[in-house]
């Protein structure tokens, strides 16, 4: 159990998580409407977006076998962690799932994770989708942490050596 060594400041805005304009490319052509569910530890609840009102369009022509769900800003949630501190955030990742409205399917899961994502500016993403260990797609957006608390982590970079004594950078 982590525990945050900065205590909350009242007069502070909260931490709060804003997703922007996500695009699932899903393999799949089912042109039924989507939702994205959110899922993580710092999070008390899952929590789901609107279903998505539109479907992106590509310059060049998409095969028949993908459809392209699309939320825009007012239709995802805004999603405030349990806990502000930012080397927290900076080590937890977000799931995401892609799923059905007439069925609640998921059509693929994504792994967010956040550590290059704290700041107050909005910062693009770009996510494998997996369905039972298969890809199933792509998700894509920006993200802003906002309002999180403390230091940005450092890193370390350590050398490590593999089978045939060779040095390996490794950051921690």
């Amino acid at each position: 159990q982590y525990v945050s060594r900065i205590g909350p400041d009242p007069a502070a805005a909260p931490c709060q998580i804003v997703i922007y304009n996500c695009t699932a490319q899903l393999l799949s052509p089912s042109k039924t409407h989507f939702y994205l569910e959110f899922f993580s530890s710092f999070m008390q609840d899952s929590q789901r977006s609107s279903v998505n009102k539109r479907f992106a369009t590509m310059k060049q022509q998409l095969p028949s076998d993908f459809s392209m769900p699309s939320w825009e800003d007012v239709e995802l949630p805004v999603i405030r962690p349990l806990i502000a501190d930012r080397q927290y955030l900076e080590r937890e990742h977000l799931l995401v799932s892609v799923r059905s409205q007439d069925s609640d399917e998921s059509y693929g899961v994504a792994c967010l994770g956040l550590m290059n994502l704290v700041g107050e500016s909005a910062l693009p993403f770009s996510c494998k989708l997996t369905h039972r260990g298969e890809f199933s797609g792509e998700l894509n957006g920006s993200i802003s942490v906002l309002n999180s608390v403390g230091q940005r982590r450092t890193q370390s970079i350590i050398n490590a050596e593999d089978d045939a004594h060779n040095r390996i950078p490794m950051t921690c």
